[in-house]
């Protein structure tokens, strides 16, 4: 199964090992769901995930990046959104998800 994840899931599933987000990405580790992503998502969860306020071991952050250049599916060239949104950096996740 294909899927689109923001960044805030990714976020919540660092912080929460044993939250629903976690199992999220219990998932995509187990091949029953395979992350969508393009430069502008793994650009941001490379930012956000590395912040110092959340304190993501590094080792564990690469790993995530490794794994979804790996086993993620990668789509380029997908048409911008051109809706007004009440977060434009969300934009990108919509993109992926109405392209797919």
């Amino acid at each position: 199964m294909l899927a689109v994840v923001d960044t805030n899931v990714r976020v919540s599933a660092f912080l929460t090992p044993a939250g629903t987000a976690a199992k999220l990405m219990v998932a995509f580790r187990d091949a029953r769901l395979r992350l969508v992503y393009n430069n502008a998502v793994e650009t941001e969860y490379r930012h956000v995930l590395g912040r110092p306020k959340f304190a993501i071991d590094r080792r564990l952050l690469v790993a995530f990046l490794d794994r979804l250049r790996v086993e993620g599916r990668r789509v380029d060239g997908v048409p911008p959104v051109t809706i007004d949104l009440p977060d434009p950096d969300d934009a990108p996740f919509i993109a992926l998800a109405r392209h797919l």
